[in-house]
């Protein structure tokens, strides 16, 4: 297993990153999304988090990986034709595996960027109702 990057190099990463604009978000928006959208639309939002946070190609590592696990549970899912406690712990599992991984790179950049303007609403409300409502397109469509 590849050991983690000091602080140190994670700074000066941090350093070369785009200028600020608007604040990641943090975990209250992702558990948030997670509840109310879909993993793929709280995938997308710790996506745009690694762009805001200057790490662009961790972005479609983190999309490509949270849609994967989100059709592998939908597959069981239909299968078992029933949600179980277990299910909920894995999406509850990557959420905070996914806000841990940013963490560090989180606090640094807000160090980095203590005047930027907060993260905003919009786009995690509008993504999770694009892909809450595709959701239940295919719901209806495969009843």
């Amino acid at each position: 297993m590849a050991q983690e990057k000091p602080l140190e190099s994670k700074t000066d990463e941090a350093m070369e990153a785009v200028a600020a604009g608007r604040a990641p978000w943090g975990l209250g928006t992702l558990l948030i999304v997670a509840i109310f959208g879909t993993l793929i639309t709280t995938g997308i939002i710790a996506g745009l988090n690694w762009r805001r946070m200057g790490h662009g190609k961790l972005m479609w590592l983190t999309i490509i990986g949270t849609i994967t696990i989100f059709f592998i549970l939908s597959a069981y899912i239909f299968a078992d034709s029933a949600i179980s406690l277990w299910e909920i712990g894995i999406v509850l599992a990557v959420v905070l595996g996914l806000f841990a991984w940013q963490r560090p790179y989180y606090q640094i950049w807000k160090q980095i960027n203590p005047e930027a303007q907060q993260a905003g609403w919009q786009i995690p409300v509008v993504t999770s109702i694009v892909f809450q409502s595709l959701n239940w397109v295919v719901f209806f469509l495969m009843n």
